[in-house]
């Protein structure tokens, strides 16, 4: 659970990146606070592959962890299949450098 790591990280005052657990179900896209570019990564991994959720993963890639958000406009208009999904994720700020850097 991405959200739980997140709050262990921190207890532990490690570095990670800012971030927000976000319910695109309950919530509209103007709750996300974090400056933009983000990524939204679902809050558990296994939950995205398991909520129908199959036309998302072929958008982005098969192998793709996150979708990447580069602004609050681009939010908006995948706020519609991120509520459809049925899935809560965790928004966090865009880190530059190869994915092999990130620890998840």
């Amino acid at each position: 659970n991405k959200n739980k790591f997140h709050a262990l990280a921190e207890d532990l005052n490690l570095p990670v990146p800012a971030s927000q657990s976000i319910s695109p179900r309950t919530q509209s896209p103007s709750s996300v606070e974090l400056p933009f570019p983000i990524i939204l990564k679902p809050s558990e991994r296994e939950i995205l592959l398991d909520s129908g959720a199959e036309s998302v993963r072929d958008s982005v890639g098969e192998d793709v962890k996150c979708i990447s958000v580069k602004s609050r406009d681009e939010l908006e208009q995948i706020w519609p299949m991120l509520e459809a999904i049925n899935v809560d994720f965790i928004a966090q700020e865009m880190i530059p450098g190869p994915e092999s850097r990130i620890e998840s």
